[in-house]
């Protein structure tokens, strides 16, 4: 090997160990481990003279951590009502994110499944702000949006 190249191969180990070496000394995000609350509701009393003790009923909390392990918050929301069928209904289609290979499939066995429904088409090419407004779903009845990589 030659002088150049080993100087060249010593700097560049050097350069990973300081990386390495640096990302070691990092102070990690404290956590704290949480575990579910869970409902409660004693015994019932023995005697029928005693008066009935019922405790307040508490919902689970849960906690999500991101790969680093820091607490981010999330707002829960419950998902939409579902439908019986799609005859019938005012659909908003909508394709987004390099979904030209199973997306337009998809539209055409739902007409053929359900020739009643009416299906309204948006699509989206680009990447990351491909999801559908809330005002855009407001006029609809059901939103189909595919994702596909």
């Amino acid at each position: 090997m030659k002088k150049k190249e080993l100087m060249v191969l010593l700097a560049s180990i050097g350069l990973v160990l300081a990386l390495v070496l640096s990302a070691c000394g990092q102070a990690a995000t404290p956590t704290t481990p949480t575990t579910p609350t869970t409902p409660t509701t004693p015994a019932a009393p023995t005697t029928p003279s005693s008066p009935q003790v019922v405790k307040e009923q508490v919902d689970k909390v849960y906690k999500v951590l991101n790969p680093q392990g820091a607490y981010i918050p999330v707002d829960c929301k419950p998902n939409a009502k579902r439908l019986d069928s799609l005859a019938g209904k005012k659909i908003l289609y909508y394709e987004s994110e390099a979904t030209n290979m199973h997306m337009p499939t998809l539209l055409i066995h739902l007409k053929k499944d359900y020739p009643t429904a009416t299906f309204d088409v948006i699509h989206v090419e680009t990447f990351g702000s491909g999801t559908p407004t809330e005002e855009q779903t407001k006029t609809y009845q059901a939103v189909i949006r595919g994702v596909g990589w």
